[in-house]
C-alpha cells in the first residue's frame, strides 16, 4: 500500500499570508497528526517544531516557506520508511522465523523455504505477490532448493521472471488459487500447508508493507 507525503499550500485570507504544511495520505485518506504519531511512534509535531514549524489554527503545524516544508517532508518520508521497515522486520522474525528473507525494501518482501516435492526432494517455495518455484537453468521441470539458490543467487536474480514457475496466487476476492500443475510437483497436504501460510503472509503484507513516496 502506498503512503504519500506531500507539501500543500495554505492561504490565510484573514491575515493575507500563505503558509505551507506537510500532509500524509494513506488508503484511509488524509491522516491527522495523532494518526501520524501512531505510525511514527513519536510526536510529529515535536519533530516539525524542531525544523521550523509553528502551531496555528489549534493543533495544525505550518511552515513559513516551501523550502522548510519540503525539508520536513523528506525527513518524514525517511522516518516512515524506517518505522515500517522496523515493524516488518519484527513481524517476519517473530512469525516467519523458519523462512529465509530473500528481499525486503520499499513495497517489497520476498520469503522462501524448502518443502519436499513428490519425489522427496527439497524444492524452494518462494512467496511474494504470488507463490512460485524457480526452475534450474538448463533443465525442464527441475526446481532449485534454498542451498542451490544461495550458491547461484546472482544468476537467479538476473534471470528474473524467466525461471519462475507459479504454483499459487490470490484472487481479487482474496481466495487462494492453486495452479493446475501444482499437484504434479507437490502433494496436496503440502499445498494446503503452503496455502494457509500464504493467506497469513498476504495479510502480513497488507498490514505492514508500505511504499512511502
Amino acid at each position: 500500500m502506498e503512503i504519500t507525503v506531500k507539501v500543500n499550500r495554505y492561504v490565510d485570507s484573514l491575515k493575507e499570508v500563505t503558509y505551507h504544511l506537510v500532509s500524509v495520505n494513506a488508503r484511509e485518506g488524509l491522516l491527522r497528526n495523532d494518526n501520524i504519531d501512531k505510525l511514527l511512534g513519536t510526536s510529529y509535531r515535536d519533530v516539525a517544531l524542531e525544523h521550523g514549524g509553528f502551531i496555528e489554527n489549534g493543533n495544525e503545524v505550518y511552515f513559513k516557506t516551501r523550502e522548510e516544508a519540503e525539508e520536513m517532508r523528506d525527513i518524514l518520508q525517511e522516518m516512515l520508511r524506517a518505522r515500517y521497515s522496523q515493524v516488518l522486520d519484527t513481524e517476519l522474525a517473530e512469525n516467519y522465523a523458519d523462512w529465509d528473507v530473500l528481499e525486503t525494501g520499499e513495497g517489497v518482501v520476498v520469503i522462501a523455504k524448502d518443502f519436499l516435492d513428490q519425489n522427496g526432494k527439497p524444492v524452494m517455495v518462494v512467496m511474494s505477490e504470488d507463490v512460485y518455484l524457480l526452475e534450474i537453468p538448463g533443465t525442464e521441470g527441475e526446481y532449485v532448493d534454498l542451498a542451490g539458490y544461495h550458491e547461484n543467487e546472482e544468476q537467479y536474480r538476473t534471470a528474473g521472471d524467466m525461471l519462475k514457475h507459479k504454483i499459487m496466487s490470490l484472487t481479487d476476492k482474496e481466495i487462494v488459487r492453486v495452479e493446475e500443475d501444482a499437484d504434479e510437483i507437490l502433494d496436496w497436504d503440502t499445498l494446503e500447508e503452503i496455502s494457509e501460510i500464504f493467506k497469513r503472509y498476504m495479510n502480513t503484507r497488507k498490514q505492514y508493507l508500505r511504499y512511502v513516496k
